[in-house]
C-alpha cells in the first residue's frame, strides 16, 4: 500500500515508517506566509472599503448643513451633522495616533545604545 505524503509517497511497508501515512516533509513556511499575507491584504481591503463607504455617507450627511447653516437649529439635522463629523474625524485621529506611536517607537529603538 502507498499513501501520499507531501511531495513524495510513503509506503505502508517501510520499516522506518512509525505511522502509516506519516508526513516527513518539513512545513512549507513560504506557502503559509503567502496565505497569511493574502488574508491580511483581504482584511485591509475590506476595512478600507468600509472607511470609504463611511466617509461617503458622512459627506452626504454633512453637505446639506454646509449649504444651509440654519439647519443646525433643528435637533435632527444637528445630530446627523455631528455624527457624520465624528465618522470622518475618528479614522483620521486613529491614523494620526498610530503614526505618532510608530515614530516614537522608531526613535526609541534608534536612541538605544547597541551592545
Amino acid at each position: 500500500m502507498v499513501f501520499p505524503a507531501g511531495h513524495r509517497r510513503v509506503s505502508a511497508h517501510d520499516p522506518t515508517d512509525r505511522y502509516i501515512g506519516e508526513d516527513y516533509q518539513p512545513p512549507n513556511y513560504h506557502a503559509h506566509r503567502r496565505w497569511f499575507m493574502t488574508v491580511v491584504v483581504v482584511f485591509a481591503l475590506a476595512i478600507l472599503a468600509a472607511l470609504i463607504c463611511g466617509a461617503l455617507r458622512s459627506v452626504s450627511d454633512i453637505t446639506p448643513v454646509l449649504a444651509d447653516p440654519s439647519l443646525l437649529t433643528e435637533p435632527v439635522a444637528r445630530a446627523k451633522f455631528f455624527a457624520a463629523l465624528l465618522r470622518v474625524a475618528a479614522p483620521v485621529l486613529v491614523f494620526g495616533i498610530v503614526v505618532i506611536l510608530l515614530r516614537r517607537r522608531r526613535r526609541r529603538k534608534a536612541s538605544r545604545p547597541r551592545d
